[in-house]
């Protein structure tokens, strides 16, 4: 029976074997699935190495067997007469230390000016940016405009001096903005 601690890997994931050495080979328990927990029959009286093949990264523990009628020397196994048993390892997985360090060589900045990440950010895509100006449209958020040139009349303030400017919207909106500066009001 297998028991993971840790990490991404199932017990599926391992191959757990008893072997007896010849002549009783017969009953040989030979690449079973780590999840498979049904006894499986043995010969009484004979000595099965326990032993498993898995992922790496993963520190096995020593095989505990128990049940009726089991001896049991580190991987090795012998059931008696009508003995059932059940042998576990548990596979814990592997740890390490990270420091994450940043140094400064020259200018005012010193290390506490950088918040170090342990892992790669995605880059951003560069977007291709058209000179203009922002504006919020309800319901839509923040929009990029394009500004348009504004012709000003002698004696007229410049609209960007008031604050005005003529952009690029919504066609409902373009035609309002239009009236409105026929009357004067833009």
């Amino acid at each position: 029976m297998k028991k993971v601690d840790g990490g991404a890997s199932v017990p599926a994931d391992w191959k757990l074997s008893a072997i007896a050495a010849a002549p009783n080979a017969g009953k040989n328990i030979v690449d079973r699935a780590g999840n498979i927990t049904t006894l499986a029959e043995v010969y009484a009286g004979t000595e099965y190495t326990l032993s498993e093949d898995g992922p790496g990264n993963y520190t096995a523990s020593n095989w505990v067997c128990t049940g009726t009628g089991v001896t049991q020397n580190g991987n090795k196994v012998t059931v008696a007469k009508n003995g059932e048993v059940t042998c576990e390892i548990t596979n814990t997985r592997d740890l390490a230390k990270l420091a994450v360090v940043k140094k400064v060589d020259g200018g005012a900045s010193v290390p506490a000016d950088w918040k170090p990440r342990p892992s790669p950010q995605p880059q951003r895509r560069q977007e291709h940016r058209r000179p203009g100006r922002q504006h919020h449209h309800p319901g839509r958020g923040l929009r990029r405009h394009r500004v348009h040139p504004v012709r000003v009349r002698a004696g007229q303030l410049h609209r960007q001096q008031l604050g005005l400017h003529r952009h690029r919207c919504h066609p409902e909106r373009q035609q309002g903005h239009r009236r409105q500066e026929r009357r004067g009001h833009l």
